[in-house]
This record gives C-alpha cells, structure tokens and sequence, in this order.
C-alpha cells in the first residue's frame, strides 16, 4: 500500500518534435566531448571550457528537449493513472 505508484514504465520518449534540437546539442557533444572526457584541456581552462559546452548546449535547445521529454513523461503517467 505504500508503494510508489508514479513509475516511468512503458514510456516511450518521441523524439519527432525536438529533432532539429537534438541534432543540434550532439554536434555541440561531439565537438566537445573528446576534451573533456579525456582530460585534454588545460586545467586552468577547463572551468571556462565547460561554461562554454553549457551555453552552447542551451543555445543549441537543450532545456526545450528537456521540456519536451517532461511533457512527453507527464502524459504517459496521467493516461496510466
């Protein structure tokens, strides 16, 4: 009876309405990634390196994929309600 009853199972995220958007921030990942992953950026840079990969992440739509996936979530649990 105390179970949790909101649970993401069978949810399936659409990814149709942000597609330009998720384009966008993977080409903002690759360009990044390699560096930060493996420790190629200076040390002292790297502060401003990720600032850098954060700002371009946003402008490129990622809070609006975010927004989408919440929206897509928040539908698939009232319909399984």
């Amino acid at each position: 009876a105390s179970a949790i009853a909101d649970t993401n199972l069978g949810f399936v995220f659409d990814p149709t309405p942000v597609q330009n958007e998720i384009a966008a921030c993977s080409s903002v990942i690759g360009e990044y990634e390699r560096n930060l992953k493996f420790g190629f950026i200076p040390e002292d840079e790297v502060d401003a390196n990720i600032d850098e990969f954060l700002a371009k992440l946003n402008a490129s739509g990622a809070e609006k994929i975010v927004a989408e996936a919440q929206t897509q979530l928040d539908a698939c649990r009232a319909m399984n309600k």
